[in-house]
């Protein structure tokens, strides 16, 4: 199987490859682009829009010329993989991506990133490397003249109904749409989710409710960010890095500061971890840890690795997070896994005898806390330069 997923891959490379090859660069190509991918489409299939977003991709990775190169040594990305970090870095700052030097550090630290370090070890899902790229954008863009502060002025709202929208289905039902900033729209997920999971309802139900009828949801949104590091980005929990005008909303509103060190070394009496605990597992996995999972850890239930019943401590280094599905299968005993306690790695074992490595990727995660650090010293040394 894993020899035929690596043909399958490098043929689809090949395939786009060709069609670059064909086309020559988008931006430079005199020929009419509609008409170009009609002939494309006439070999290979599919829509113009679809022809142009991985051609668009092979140009970003030929602009990470280390990266290109470990990819196409190992092909252990798909195309799939490759219009995720397209489309993550295409909405970066003007100025950024015109930087040679940005486009540098993106190349070294994706190639790090994507770099195997140990045997049967996953290959980051397009989710987790998005993720790893608005980390780096976010350090960059706080470099930038201006971030960080203030507005001097309060932002045009959108005109018209673009950031709200309604239209009738045929099955007799209507869509709606809106558009909040990132800590908003965590804010109402986590009520929605909250409301309905108190009173057993569904989530369209419980956000109706919490609109239409007389409801009260108090919520908690965990945020996390380093206080070694001057400046360092603040991370959400199942959204990212958060942007500096999403943070200038967050003003006032913080009621709790936890040390996170110290409620990942804290071993508990109680079966259920307190929100200490629960807030660093959070912050340390990020999503569910079974293989390939992007379930949000805070969704997800906390997880002896040795039983409680057995003497299994409540500790981080003893629990792990698991959305309720792939808990049941751990539960049913159709596999087990083990918990490196120090880098919070975790090691499937299935019953065929096969294993897997999962990498813990939240900003707490030993390994990620390393990176940023990196980086961030990285963005010093570029500011001395500079000055």
């Amino acid at each position: 199987m894993a020899q035929a997923g690596l043909i399958a891959r490098r043929s689809e490379y090949r395939k786009w490859r060709a069609c670059q090859e064909s086309a020559g660069p988008i931006e430079t190509n005199v020929r009419d682009w509609s008409e170009h991918a009609t002939d494309l489409a006439c070999s290979i299939g599919g829509s113009e829009r679809h022809i142009a977003k991985h051609l668009e991709a092979l140009e970003t990775l030929d602009r990470l010329p280390v990266l290109r190169e470990l990819v196409e040594e190992m092909m252990h990305l798909s195309m799939a993989h490759l219009c995720r970090i397209d489309a993550t870095v295409i909405g970066v700052h003007p100025d950024l991506y015109d930087s040679a030097e940005f486009w540098g550090t993106l190349d070294t630290e994706l190639a790090g990133y994507l770099t195997p370090k140990k045997h049967n070890q996953l290959v980051p899902t397009p989710d987790a490397i998005a993720r790893k790229i608005r980390a780096i954008i976010a350090v960059w863009e706080a470099d930038m003249p201006g971030a960080g502060d203030a507005p001097d002025e309060e932002p045009e709202k959108p005109r018209g109904d673009g950031d709200y929208r309604q239209w009738p289905q045929t099955d007799g039902n209507a869509v709606t749409e809106v558009s909040h900033d990132a800590v908003t729209a965590a804010a109402i997920d986590k009520a929605v989710r909250t409301h309905a999971a108190a009173n057993s309802i569904s989530l369209a139900q419980a956000h109706a409710e919490l609109i239409l009828s007389n409801v009260t949801v108090q919520v908690t949104l965990n945020l996390y960010r380093a206080t070694d590091l001057a400046g360092a980005p603040t991370f959400l929990s199942s959204l990212g890095v958060l942007s500096a005008e999403a943070l200038a909303n967050l003003e006032g509103r913080i009621t709790a500061v936890r040390d996170m060190d110290q409620a990942g070394a804290k071993v508990e009496e109680a079966y259920r971890p307190s929100v200490g605990l629960r807030a660093f597992l959070e912050g340390r996995d990020w999503v569910c840890r079974w293989p390939g999972c992007n379930r949000p850890a805070e969704r997800s239930q906390k997880d002896h690795c040795v039983d409680y019943e057995a003497g299994g401590p409540t500790t981080a280094a003893n629990m792990a997070s698991l959305c309720q599905h792939h808990h049941n299968r751990k539960t049913d005993g159709v596999v087990h896994y083990l918990l490196d306690p120090h880098t919070g790695d975790v090691y499937w074992l299935f019953e065929d005898r096969t294993w897997v490595v999962d990498e813990a990727e939240g900003p707490l995660a030993p390994r990620q806390r390393r990176w940023l650090r990196t980086l961030w010293q990285k963005r010093r040394g570029r500011q001395d330069r500079r000055r």
